[in-house]
C-alpha cells in the first residue's frame, strides 16, 4: 500500500523539521501510539494500538532514520512484528517554505503487511489505513498549531 498527502502550517520549516524528526514529540502527537522508546539518535521503537477485524492489541515497530536533508526532508524505515504478522514501513516527508511564512509538508508512506492480519483483515486494511491516516494528519496539524501558540505565548511574556 502507498499513501501520499500534503498540508500547510504557519510554523517555520525548521521548527516543523525538529518536531517531525523527534520521535517522542511526533509519537505523542499521533492517536493510537501508546509509547515510544528511543534506542539511539537514529532508531526508535513505537508501540501502536491496532484494531482490524478480530485482531486488536499493540503492535511494536522499530524505525530507523534512513536518510535526512537537515531542515528539509527525512525518510524512516521500519519493521514490526505482532499477532502472527509482520509489517515493513517506509515513511518520508519533505518540507518547503510557503509565501508569507509557514511550511508545506509533503509526505509519503508505504507499507507491506504479511501474515495473519492480512488474511483476517483482508479488504478492510486499506480503508482502515486511509481513515487512520486522516486522523494522524489532523492530529499532527493540531500539534503543530500548538507549537505556534507556545511560540506566541513565549513572545508575549
Amino acid at each position: 500500500m502507498e499513501f501520499t498527502g500534503e498540508f500547510t502550517t504557519p510554523i517555520a520549516r525548521e521548527r516543523v523539521y525538529v518536531f517531525l524528526t523527534d520521535p517522542v514529540q511526533f509519537g505523542n502527537a499521533l492517536p493510537d501510539v501508546q509509547g515510544v522508546e528511543i534506542i539511539d539518535p537514529l532508531t526508535f521503537t513505537a508501540r501502536v494500538w491496532l484494531g482490524i477485524s478480530a485482531i486488536r492489541g499493540t503492535f511494536s515497530v522499530r524505525f530507523q532514520r534512513a536518510a535526512a536533508d537537515a531542515g528539509r526532508a527525512a525518510t524512516y524505515v521500519g519493521k514490526g512484528l505482532g499477532f502472527g504478522s509482520s509489517v515493513e514501513v517506509e515513511a518520508s516527508f519533505a518540507l518547503d517554505d510557503i509565501e508569507g511564512g509557514g511550511s508545506r509538508v509533503r509526505w509519503l508512506g508505504k507499507a507491506s503487511i504479511f501474515g495473519r492480519i492480512l488474511s483476517l483483515g483482508g479488504g478492510l486494511i486499506e480503508p482502515i489505513a486511509r481513515k487512520n491516516i486522516t486522523r494522524f494528519t489532523e492530529s499532527l496539524i493540531k500539534s503543530l498549531e500548538g507549537l505556534g501558540q507556545q511560540t506566541t505565548e513565549l513572545r508575549a511574556r
